[in-house]
């Protein structure tokens, strides 16, 4: 079984591919379709896609202070475009559209600025030959935290399992569980044989070890290849359908399932304050360390991720 939930920039990001690429029935100067151009650079400045081919000044656009979408495009269109069209942005988005259509269940999670793009919503979903997909409209995020199939669909992955996490986080995750302290938490936790971690480089700002995320995503499924596990839940931004599709090579299940991973795992981040949850057992939930926490943190979308 293969799950894989993309966030909003990358769900959306590609219905903007699926609308000039491949129905082609607008293009990227269409004013439906610049409302979404802020998405582009904020995917290269808080998801981890990185191309060195492009430099810090431009990608640094302030995707966290739009004060009016008209403004920012009129400041930075023509970047967005240049972005957009690079050879590793589109060998990016062709690789994800290739993963998405091997997958068993896919979770989209589209931007609903323009009422005027719905006609073309349903095509966009039938285009992926997924068994099942669902989610693909806007839900604030603590209705999001709180979906059962969410948790659900992890617990009933993960029972008598070897698992690997694949998340800057996930020796923390480990911790919980070898602590005690998720089912302390919640008595429903499920039982797993073993957790095997892999910890995610933190590669914001367009800054990376190697030219570019397809560089660097090539040497992580080399370390992948040695680990032994059962399958994997992975949450890591803009790689993880990448390494989810190398995974799925090795014929072995995979579950992608953004940032909320960490709630799921008792571990409390700025998201979950922000939206006022009350954690239960609150003394067996953990704080995420600032050793954790990558520089200029508090400027990606906020900070809420940590």
């Amino acid at each position: 079984m293969n799950l894989y939930r993309l966030g909003y920039a990358e769900s959306t990001i590609l219905f903007m591919y699926y609308l000039t690429n491949i129905i082609n029935v607008m293009t990227m100067e269409d004013p439906l379709i610049e409302a979404y151009h802020w998405l582009i650079p904020h995917l290269y400045y808080s998801s981890g896609f990185y191309d060195k081919t492009f430099e810090k000044t431009d990608i640094d656009t302030n995707t966290n202070e739009i004060i009016s979408i008209h403004h920012w495009i009129s400041l930075h269109k023509k970047n967005s475009m240049r972005m957009f069209n690079s050879e590793c942005f589109q060998l990016y988005l062709k690789t994800i559209l290739k993963i998405l259509h091997k997958c068993d269940t896919l979770d989209l999670n589209l931007y609903n600025y323009n009422n005027e793009l719905d006609n073309y919503k349903e095509g966009f979903i039938a285009f992926f030959n997924s068994k099942n997909i669902f989610g693909y409209s806007y839900c604030k995020m603590n209705e999001l935290l709180l979906r059962d199939d969410i948790q659900n669909t992890l617990y009933s992955f993960i029972l008598n399992k070897n698992i690997l996490i694949i998340n800057p986080m996930s020796e923390l995750m480990k911790n919980q569980y070898d602590s005690g302290n998720l089912h302390k938490i919640s008595t429903s936790f499920p039982i797993v044989n073993s957790i095997i971690t892999y910890k995610m480089p933190y590669t914001f700002y367009n800054n990376g070890p190697d030219h570019s995320i397809h560089e660097t995503v090539k040497k992580i499924n080399e370390d992948i290849n040695h680990l032994s596990f059962d399958c994997a839940i992975i949450s890591a931004g803009a790689y993880s359908c990448l390494i989810a599709h190398h995974i799925d090579n090795m014929n072995k299940p995979t579950l992608i399932i953004g940032s909320h991973l960490l709630y799921l795992f008792g571990i409390i981040t700025g998201r979950s304050k922000a939206c006022q949850f009350t954690f239960p057992n609150e003394e067996y939930w953990l704080n995420v360390p600032e050793e954790y926490k990558p520089k200029s943190y508090k400027n990606i979308e906020g900070g809420c991720y940590w």
